[in-house]
């Protein structure tokens, strides 16, 4: 009995790995060092923000598949004494949010904005701040502050303030940041300059407003910092809901316990580089800086948000398409979806359900057709994880991280084969002929998304791996022929000894191994030739 479990464990072994191997094909390449922010700003100068839906490739793979250009909402500066009349109203609420027992007063009404119409409308100051001879305590009991002299020996801060306001009383506040100094990024070096939001020309509500929504954030998307670094930090708070038709996280994990830093069911909470990011109050803490807004924000999940963009091509040289989302007379936009985990068969789905959504009109090839066709395509992709992503999107708590699939279909095998044409549909994809200028464009593309040097070595990286398993499969088929030559002579000696002792454990231990070491072949030739 023991050689025949032996054999039968081997058998259903060698089955299992060969069928493994038709699973998984795609190549998956690591380029977390590569991808440092540098080619993905946060915000660009034109106030680019997130939406999914348009790309360009004319630039970063990533940033243009991610942002779209806002048309700027109206918003109208306040007049020098009105800011400062809202400011003076800030002091008990600046110094109840910030660190320490110190009670800071408000000096000086830098500038002031209303960013939307209405009689109670979002109102942003920007202020200065200084320490006074008084305590919280003490204003506690005194039940005022009006005794209180500011010290100069204590410095001052600048500090935004975001809330609303009704004739000139503050009736809501939303938010406060206060620091002396701050990260700025620019396009040469990390300079640490003194802070002033007044550096930009873009009014405060601008640049401020997170998204497109009626939401704003405490501080500049491009400001880099993190704790510790301020002195007094109360971000808004902000999850966006989404149709009954999407899926998302519509809890607060503070109250409502969830796998952080692990699987959670069908959705995949770890980060795609697998390091743990830290949990604070039950929520998931960005690991790249802190953001000026806390909550979900536009994003559907709490903690890493995966964003799959799809770059297929078909043919080569002048004959070079990309399937995109736009027509023809348009540049190039990549698909691109929000997945929960990003394993082939997630991937897989998403392609295929927009592939099968774009042929619902006039396609002649059927539903299973396409299903095979998009299965032996992502058994031919790269996937190049790139991970957390800066994004004007992140929040506090949620944060983008992106992974782009890369088919390559020149001698059209299988998605090649598919036609589909140019739409104007964001939903549909529809093969788009590139001109040489364009080629050069996508190259220079991956090139500056992943890296030159990168780029080159995934490309030697994929190709040595193919020799190596089809040397492999190689050996395999040879040793399979092998095994099953002398599995069969074990079968034909098994037989005689059935007839001479009635035993049938040698028999069946025998031809498992035979059928084991059949199937083996078929696959191994199959990977080849």
């Amino acid at each position: 009995m023991a050689f025949i479990s032996i054999a039968w464990i081997l058998s259903a072994f060698l089955v299992s790995a060969s069928l493994c191997d038709l699973q998984d094909d795609a190549q998956v390449l690591e380029i977390f060092d590569q991808f440092d922010g540098k080619h993905l700003q946060s915000q660009m100068p034109d106030d680019t923000v997130c939406n999914f839906s348009k790309s360009s490739i004319k630039a970063d793979i990533v940033k243009e598949a991610i942002t779209v250009k806002s048309k700027p909402k109206e918003s109208s500066p306040l007049s020098s004494d009105t800011a400062l009349d809202i400011a003076k109203q800030l002091s008990s609420y600046i110094s109840e949010s910030a660190e320490g027992d110190m009670f800071y007063l408000v000096t000086k009404a830098i500038r002031g904005e209303k960013c939307d119409l209405g009689n109670e409308a979002m109102h942003v100051i920007h202020a200065e701040i200084k320490g006074t001879d008084c305590n919280k305590r003490e204003i506690e009991e005194w039940g005022s502050h009006s005794g209180c002299q500011v010290n100069e020996n204590y410095g001052k801060y600048q500090c935004i303030w975001i809330g609303k306001v009704k004739e000139s009383k503050v009736t809501e506040n939303y938010g406060i940041f206060c620091k002396a100094y701050f990260d700025v990024s620019s396009h040469s070096k990390e300079k640490l300059l003194r802070y002033s939001i007044l550096s930009s020309a873009q009014p405060l509500c601008q640049s401020l407003r997170y998204h497109n929504t009626e939401m704003f954030r405490v501080t500049p998307v491009n400001a880099k910092f993190y704790e510790g670094s301020f002195i007094a930090y109360r971000p808004p708070d902000f999850s966006a809901t989404y149709s009954n038709e999407k899926s998302f996280d519509d809890f607060d994990p503070s109250y409502q316990k969830i796998n952080l830093n692990g699987k959670d069911g069908s959705i995949d909470r770890r980060q795609m580089d697998n390091k743990k990011y830290a949990v604070k109050d039950g929520r998931p803490v960005n690991p790249g800086s802190l953001t000026g807004l806390q909550g979900r924000g536009v994003h559907p999940r709490w903690g890493p948000n995966f964003m799959a963009i799809f770059v297929i091509t078909r043919g080569e040289g002048d004959q070079l398409e990309v399937l995109s989302t736009s027509s023809s007379l348009k540049p190039v936009s990549f698909p691109n979806f929000y997945v929960d985990n990003y394993d082939l068969t997630t991937l897989g789905s998403k392609l295929e359900k927009i592939i099968l959504h774009s042929s619902s009109q006039g396609g002649s090839r059927s539903k299973e057709d396409i299903k095979k066709i998009v299965k032996e395509a992502m058994r031919d992709s790269i996937l190049l994880k790139q991970g957390f992503t800066p994004d004007g999107t992140n929040t506090d708590n949620s944060w983008l991280e992106t992974v782009i699939v890369q088919i390559s279909d020149q001698s059209r095998k299988h998605v090649g084969l598919l036609e589909l044409q140019p739409t104007e549909s964001l939903d549909k994809v529809g093969w788009k002929l590139l001109d040489k200028a364009e080629q050069k464009s996508l190259l220079k593309t991956l090139s500056k998304a992943i890296g030159k040097d990168k780029l080159h070595e995934a490309a030697v990286e994929v190709k040595n791996e193919k020799k190596r398993s089809k040397k492999l499969f190689r050996v395999l088929a040879v040793a399979s022929l092998v095994g099953r030559v002398f599995s069969g002579l074990g079968l034909v000696v098994a037989l005689v000894a059935l007839v001479c002792t009635g035993s049938v454990v040698p028999v069946l231990g025998a031809l498992g191994l035979l059928v084991a070491f059949s199937v083996l072949t078929v696959i191994a030739m199959q990977h080849t030739w």
